[in-house]
């Protein structure tokens, strides 16, 4: 919606997300679709957000390593978990991990409690 305003109000021929794409790179579609240029977005679910939160840590693991990717992955994981329920207790391990199997134990323990 504050797209289209954005849209709206100024007559600019683009928008700049921003921040609001951490955690979410959904929201290029979900703009698509409120802009009316696309009509199949479907909001993700947990499964689907944590699924793509794992891919995108494995990403940075293989361009940084794993031990320094890990620390700076813990922003982008509290992004991803952002919104379910139990986040804020999530958000306290997040910050402790630091291997990639402790991101897939982490990932199967929030879908297990929801």
């Amino acid at each position: 919606q504050a797209a289209r305003e954005m849209l709206d109000k100024t007559g600019c021929d683009m928008v700049m997300v921003g921040r609001a794409a951490l955690g979410n790179p959904w929201i290029f579609a979900e703009i698509n679709q409120f802009l009316g240029a696309d009509s199949t977005f479907e909001p993700p679910d947990i499964e689907k957000k944590l699924k793509v939160m794992y891919e995108h840590v494995a990403a940075i693991c293989e361009n940084d390593g794993e031990k320094h990717c890990m620390m700076k992955a813990r922003r982008h994981i509290a992004f991803y978990i952002k919104g379910i329920p139990g986040a804020a207790a999530f958000r306290n391990q997040a910050c402790k991990l630091e291997t990639l199997a402790q991101l897939k134990d982490f990932s199967k323990q929030i879908l297990s409690s929801n």
